[in-house]
């Protein structure tokens, strides 16, 4: 998925489940760039299995809908 298309599909959750929480984790844009050459090129994986997003801090996410709030980041630390 591409950005526009998690941005959307965050939209419908917080309309479907106003009040809920949701626990997900997301790759960095540093991330996503080693894991689509070292794991899914290194590992001969074809296109469709290359990632197209990352997220650069959870705060981010806040900006694209009024009904989205951070209640808690965890950071992995890289180990």
């Amino acid at each position: 998925m591409d950005e526009s298309e998690i941005k959307s599909s965050f939209a419908r959750l917080a309309g479907a489940f106003p009040n809920s929480e949701m626990i997900f984790d997301a790759a960095s844009p540093l991330g996503v760039r080693v894991a689509n050459k070292r794991v899914i090129k290194g590992g001969g994986m074809d296109e469709k299995a290359v990632l197209r997003w990352g997220l650069e801090k959870a705060d981010d996410i806040r900006r694209w809908d009024d009904r989205i709030r951070i209640v808690a980041e965890y950071p992995s630390s890289g180990g």
